[in-house]
Protein backbone atom coordinates (compact mmCIF):
# COMPACT_ATOMS: atom_id res chain seq x y z
CA UNK A 1 0.00 0.00 0.00
CA UNK A 2 3.08 2.44 0.22
CA UNK A 3 4.44 2.02 -2.67
CA UNK A 4 1.03 2.54 -4.44
CA UNK A 5 0.87 5.94 -2.29
CA UNK A 6 4.42 6.37 -3.38
CA UNK A 7 3.55 5.78 -7.19
CA UNK A 8 0.37 7.52 -7.36
CA UNK A 9 1.67 10.43 -5.93
CA UNK A 10 4.67 10.66 -7.98
CA UNK A 11 2.47 10.06 -11.23
CA UNK A 12 1.16 13.77 -11.78
CA UNK A 13 4.59 15.25 -10.94
CA UNK A 14 6.06 13.20 -13.82
CA UNK A 15 3.22 13.21 -16.74
CA UNK A 16 5.20 15.93 -18.87
CA UNK A 17 7.87 13.34 -19.24
CA UNK A 18 6.44 9.91 -20.43
CA UNK A 19 9.30 7.93 -20.47
CA UNK A 20 10.67 8.74 -17.01
CA UNK A 21 7.13 8.64 -15.68
CA UNK A 22 7.01 4.85 -17.21
CA UNK A 23 10.81 4.05 -16.14
CA UNK A 24 9.47 5.81 -12.54
CA UNK A 25 6.22 3.43 -12.85
CA UNK A 26 8.26 0.06 -13.76
CA UNK A 27 11.05 1.27 -11.08
CA UNK A 28 8.46 1.31 -8.12
CA UNK A 29 5.41 -0.71 -9.25
CA UNK A 30 7.15 -4.25 -10.97
CA UNK A 31 9.24 -4.68 -8.04
CA UNK A 32 6.34 -5.84 -5.73
CA UNK A 33 4.03 -7.33 -8.77
CA UNK A 34 7.42 -9.94 -8.90
CA UNK A 35 7.47 -10.76 -5.46
CA UNK A 36 3.87 -11.03 -5.57
CA UNK A 37 4.10 -13.55 -8.24
CA UNK A 38 6.99 -15.51 -6.65
CA UNK A 39 4.82 -16.46 -4.09
CA UNK A 40 3.16 -19.86 -4.94
CA UNK A 41 -0.08 -18.57 -3.46
CA UNK A 42 -3.41 -17.81 -5.02
CA UNK A 43 -3.93 -14.66 -2.65
CA UNK A 44 -0.09 -14.00 -3.96
CA UNK A 45 -1.08 -14.07 -8.04
CA UNK A 46 -3.75 -12.01 -7.49
CA UNK A 47 -1.73 -9.34 -5.71
CA UNK A 48 0.46 -9.42 -8.76
CA UNK A 49 -2.40 -8.95 -11.34
CA UNK A 50 -3.87 -6.14 -9.01
CA UNK A 51 -0.12 -4.56 -9.05
CA UNK A 52 -0.24 -4.56 -12.90
CA UNK A 53 -3.75 -3.80 -13.81
CA UNK A 54 -2.49 -0.76 -10.97
CA UNK A 55 0.26 0.00 -13.38
CA UNK A 56 -1.54 0.51 -16.61
CA UNK A 57 -4.01 2.55 -14.21
CA UNK A 58 -1.34 4.60 -13.70
CA UNK A 59 -0.10 4.78 -17.18
CA UNK A 60 -2.98 5.59 -18.61
CA UNK A 61 -4.06 8.27 -16.01
CA UNK A 62 -0.65 10.18 -16.16
CA UNK A 63 -0.91 9.96 -19.98
CA UNK A 64 -4.09 11.58 -19.90
CA UNK A 65 -3.26 13.87 -17.28
CA UNK A 66 0.17 14.68 -19.55
CA UNK A 67 -1.75 15.29 -22.38
CA UNK A 68 -4.70 17.98 -20.39
CA UNK A 69 -1.54 19.67 -19.19
CA UNK A 70 0.13 20.47 -22.73
CA UNK A 71 -3.24 21.31 -23.97
CA UNK A 72 -3.37 23.84 -21.07
CA UNK A 73 -0.50 25.15 -21.54
CA UNK A 74 -0.53 25.68 -25.44
CA UNK A 75 -3.44 27.33 -25.17
CA UNK A 76 -2.32 29.68 -22.38
CA UNK A 77 0.91 30.67 -24.90
CA UNK A 78 -1.73 30.94 -27.30
CA UNK A 79 -3.85 33.23 -25.48
CA UNK A 80 -0.80 35.71 -24.24
CA UNK A 81 0.54 35.90 -27.85
CA UNK A 82 -3.07 37.10 -28.82
CA UNK A 83 -3.36 39.40 -26.05
CA UNK A 84 -0.03 40.88 -27.47
CA UNK A 85 -0.42 41.04 -30.58
CA UNK A 86 -4.30 42.93 -29.96
CA UNK A 87 -2.17 45.48 -28.12
CA UNK A 88 0.25 46.52 -30.98
CA UNK A 89 -2.76 46.65 -33.31
CA UNK A 90 -4.51 48.71 -31.08
CA UNK A 91 -1.49 51.10 -30.07
CA UNK A 92 -0.49 51.13 -34.10
CA UNK A 93 -4.37 51.21 -35.14
CA UNK A 94 -4.84 54.71 -32.23
CA UNK A 95 -1.67 56.24 -33.99
CA UNK A 96 -2.70 56.00 -37.23
CA UNK A 97 -6.38 57.55 -36.40
CA UNK A 98 -4.75 59.98 -33.72
CA UNK A 99 -2.67 61.90 -35.91
CA UNK A 100 -4.95 62.76 -38.98
CA UNK A 101 -7.37 63.78 -36.61
CA UNK A 102 -4.65 66.58 -35.25
CA UNK A 103 -4.60 67.65 -38.39
CA UNK A 104 -8.26 67.71 -39.30
CA UNK A 105 -8.83 69.79 -35.93
CA UNK A 106 -5.55 72.23 -36.78
CA UNK A 107 -7.29 73.01 -40.26
CA UNK A 108 -10.79 73.52 -38.59
CA UNK A 109 -9.28 75.79 -35.93
CA UNK A 110 -7.34 77.60 -38.67
CA UNK A 111 -10.38 77.44 -40.66
CA UNK A 112 -12.67 78.72 -37.91
CA UNK A 113 -10.70 82.14 -37.19
CA UNK A 114 -10.71 82.45 -41.10
CA UNK A 115 -14.73 81.90 -41.32
CA UNK A 116 -16.51 84.93 -41.85
CA UNK A 117 -19.50 83.19 -43.39
CA UNK A 118 -21.81 82.25 -39.79
CA UNK A 119 -23.55 79.00 -41.51
CA UNK A 120 -19.70 77.40 -42.64
CA UNK A 121 -18.67 78.31 -39.18
CA UNK A 122 -21.31 76.25 -37.51
CA UNK A 123 -20.44 73.71 -39.90
CA UNK A 124 -16.87 73.93 -38.89
CA UNK A 125 -17.98 74.01 -35.09
CA UNK A 126 -19.67 70.73 -35.52
CA UNK A 127 -16.62 69.19 -37.00
CA UNK A 128 -14.19 70.15 -34.65
CA UNK A 129 -16.33 69.22 -32.17
CA UNK A 130 -17.21 65.88 -33.82
CA UNK A 131 -12.95 65.71 -34.28
CA UNK A 132 -12.24 66.69 -30.69
CA UNK A 133 -14.77 63.40 -29.38
CA UNK A 134 -13.42 60.88 -32.09
CA UNK A 135 -9.69 61.94 -30.74
CA UNK A 136 -10.75 61.59 -26.88
CA UNK A 137 -12.04 58.14 -27.91
CA UNK A 138 -9.14 57.10 -29.57
CA UNK A 139 -6.78 58.26 -26.25
CA UNK A 140 -9.40 56.46 -24.04
CA UNK A 141 -8.84 53.03 -26.35
CA UNK A 142 -5.23 53.49 -26.54
CA UNK A 143 -5.13 53.99 -22.36
CA UNK A 144 -7.16 50.66 -21.98
CA UNK A 145 -4.80 49.10 -23.95
CA UNK A 146 -1.71 50.29 -21.59
CA UNK A 147 -4.12 49.59 -18.83
CA UNK A 148 -3.98 45.75 -19.57
CA UNK A 149 -0.36 46.07 -20.43
CA UNK A 150 0.07 47.23 -17.33
CA UNK A 151 2.12 50.65 -18.75
CA UNK A 152 -0.83 53.22 -17.35
CA UNK A 153 1.22 56.11 -16.25
CA UNK A 154 -0.71 58.46 -13.63
CA UNK A 155 0.25 62.16 -13.85
CA UNK A 156 -1.72 64.85 -11.37
CA UNK A 157 -3.60 67.68 -13.54
CA UNK A 158 -6.17 70.46 -12.86
CA UNK A 159 -9.09 70.28 -13.75
CA UNK A 160 -12.44 72.30 -13.62
CA UNK A 161 -15.17 69.20 -12.35
CA UNK A 162 -18.05 71.63 -13.68
CA UNK A 163 -16.46 71.95 -16.91
CA UNK A 164 -16.14 68.64 -17.46
CA UNK A 165 -19.40 67.33 -15.86
CA UNK A 166 -21.06 69.58 -18.66
CA UNK A 167 -19.43 68.05 -21.48
CA UNK A 168 -20.79 64.41 -20.20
Amino acid sequence: VFTAGIMAGGSPTYCLMPRLHAVWLLAMGLPVALACLLLDSGPGHAMAAGCLLFLYFLTRQGRLHGEVLWTSMERATQLRRANRLKRLVLANISHAIRTPMTGILAMTQAMLQEERNAHAAEKLEVVESSSRTLLRLVSELLDMSRIEAGQIEFREQRFELWRTLSGV
